[in-house]
């Protein structure tokens, strides 16, 4: 898959490191799936459209997202931690 993405940090309302919930009821639009290989592509879920790029890591990042096309984005990667802690620390209002 080649392409990227822009996400304004005040589109991102949650973030986090768990282990996505995944439901049977995906329709896939376009994208590939070989449980417990590898997950890519967009997805229509009863959440609303969702993109994943997972692979075998279990490092998982979940963007929750409001405002976009996309409700959320899970990514499996090493640095999920922390990016996560680094996304978090710019979304927090400050008081």
């Amino acid at each position: 898959m080649h392409g990227s993405f822009v996400i304004p940090l005040n589109n991102i309302y949650f973030i986090h490191t768990d282990v996505p919930k995944q439901s049977f009821k995906e329709l896939r639009i376009p994208g590939t799936c070989f449980p417990g290989l590898i997950k890519a592509g967009t997805y229509f879920t009863n959440r609303g459209w969702e993109f994943w790029y997972t692979t075998r890591n279990n490092s998982f990042l979940n963007i929750e997202l409001k405002n976009g096309f996309y409700k959320r984005i899970i990514l499996s990667f090493n640095e999920n931690e922390s990016i996560k802690n680094k996304v978090r620390d710019k979304i927090r209002p400050s008081n």
